[in-house]
């Protein structure tokens, strides 16, 4: 039995920001694989739910005429492994979700929902740093993009607003064409596990020399990191 006291269902993504600065006590939800456990265990700080899980406005994986590529925050990370795009474009991507849980958590749990936690052990997170993001984040007022980079700012928090949501993850292709990359999580098992560490390891080479080098980490610091001093 969940002991919830207040329940809306967004009707889009302005909406579910003005239930979010009218109830600041509230916690969206999405896919749920981390609201549902903490509804479980009666964690009184989920008593109030923001429901955001039908908007179309946040799925969906595009590609624009500049090879800009769009995630959105609610689309699943089995449409992200499986998506034509995201294998052709962003296999490092599809790889690290790959190794996420177990197919039926992979069904329901969104890309956003992962980022969004502030663990620093979520698999996508060090991908996603590595291959330099942008958020795209909807308020009440409008929309503004911001970087991956310092979005997560201690263990379980980042940096949004009340009232703000993201809405979508944008791929810049000076960052995802012409490299090579690839994501090694440990963990104590090989599957429903969650990492022990994950390292991201993203790179360019020309005439046989290495030109860029990225890489980052999750569970190696409080956040998800990047290490110049390595690279």
């Amino acid at each position: 039995m969940y002991d919830i006291e207040s329940y809306h269902r967004a009707r889009n993504v302005q909406h579910a920001c003005e239930l979010l600065t009218e109830h600041p006590q509230a916690r969206l939800l999405a896919g749920g694989t981390d609201v549902l456990i903490q509804l479980h265990h009666l964690n009184p700080k989920y008593r109030h739910i923001v429901d955001i899980h039908d908007l179309a406005e946040l799925k969906g994986i595009t590609l624009d005429r500049h090879n800009h590529l769009r995630i959105g925050s609610a689309t699943t990370f089995t449409e992200i492994i499986e998506h034509p795009l995201i294998q052709q474009h962003l296999p490092l991507l599809a790889e690290a979700a790959a190794t996420i849980a177990g197919p039926q958590v992979r069904n329901v749990a969104t890309f956003g929902g992962n980022i969004c936690n502030g663990a620093t052990s979520a698999d996508s997170a060090s991908p996603t740093l590595a291959l330099k993001a942008e958020l795209e984040i909807a308020t009440q007022s409008g929309s503004y993009k911001r970087s991956i980079e310092g979005f997560h700012t201690g263990p379980g928090k980042v940096a949004l607003q009340q009232g703000e949501i993201v809405v979508a993850f944008h791929f810049a292709p000076a960052y995802y064409q012409n490299i090579g990359s690839s994501y090694i999580k440990y963990a104590m098992r090989g599957a429903m596990d969650i990492a022990t560490i994950g390292c991201t390891a993203v790179c360019r080479i020309a005439e046989g020399r290495f030109t860029e080098l990225r890489l980052t980490y999750g569970v190696a610091a409080p956040t998800p990191i990047r290490c110049p001093q390595a690279e």
